[in-house]
């Protein structure tokens, strides 16, 4: 069953009860299978846990419910996780990847580790970058290789991201930046039962002829983000779903605004968010 990502909150975190030691492996180039049950040549383990409160903190969550199944629209996604992933790394912060949306997948931490060096040695902080990179790669495309059921309908985009919201902002540092990157077609929809049973189906509403400011209305709390104050927002192919065209329509610009509207009032840094993917 699906339990909605603003139910989990913190469970995401005493979830991850590895180590907190960082095992560096040796040097190497991220070659593992994508397949997920075949063993993988990264070494170590993707989830690392975040011990230190580092400068840079980045939540990137994709979204695997049945809406975005499309196999260009995922391979869209994978694009610009990745490139997510070599900006993180460059500024040497940390990174957590999620996973969320249908109900027979729920909302999983596929990836959490740090950049950042762990010594003086270059060499040994280099192979510990590669080998998060690694991870953080092949991690993105297992999630994103998901099939997804028709069963398996139903996502809370507004849960997600606000739970995003509330961990990246207990992880940075005193003065650092904290980003949450969301890849979706933000229609947040109901599923057919559990505790996302009773979501609402924004996109049909949109559909029908309902407007961003009448929806966020009537539903203001679930569609609420939360306290975002510092987090930059970004949001990915808001609109874009099996119709590979529709970033241009009506229905995404409403999409659009709906979303924009709902970071704002979570008084968000930054709020970006669009149609395109890349």
């Amino acid at each position: 069953m699906f339990i909605s990502p603003r139910n989990l909150g913190k469970l995401w975190l005493l979830g991850l009860t590895v180590a907190t030691a960082l095992i560096v492996g040796a040097t190497v180039g991220c070659q593992g299978s994508h397949n997920q049950e075949t063993s993988s040549s990264c070494p170590g383990s993707p989830i690392e846990p975040i011990s230190a409160p580092p400068n840079d903190v980045e939540e990137l969550a994709l979204d695997v419910s049945i809406s975005t199944k499309s196999a260009s629209l995922r391979a869209a996604y994978e694009a610009a996780a990745l490139a997510s992933v070599n900006q993180i790394a460059s500024k040497k912060g940390a990174l957590r990847i999620i996973a969320f949306g249908a109900s027979g997948v729920g909302a999983k931490v596929v990836f959490e580790g740090s950049f950042a060096p762990v010594s003086d040695d270059d060499v040994y902080n280099q192979a510990a970058q590669n080998r998060a990179s690694c991870w953080a790669k092949e991690a993105i495309a297992q999630a994103l290789a998901t099939r997804t059921a028709p069963r398996d309908s139903g996502t809370d985009v507004a849960g997600a991201t606000a739970s995003l919201i509330t961990d990246v902002r207990s992880l940075v540092g005193p003065g650092g930046t904290t980003s949450v990157a969301v890849f979706t077609d933000g229609c947040q929809a109901p599923a057919p039962s559990g505790p996302n049973h009773n979501l609402t189906d924004l996109c049909q509403l949109l559909v029908s002829g309902e407007s961003p400011a009448r929806i966020l209305g009537a539903h203001e709390v679930e569609f609420s983000l939360g306290d975002a104050r510092g987090v930059t927002i970004t949001m990915k192919g808001i609109g874009v779903g099996h119709n590979q065209n529709g970033a241009s329509t009506t229905f995404a610009r409403k999409l659009v605004e709906l979303w924009v509207t709902a970071c704002h009032r979570a008084n968000a840094r930054t709020c970006e968010i669009g149609s395109a993917v890349s």
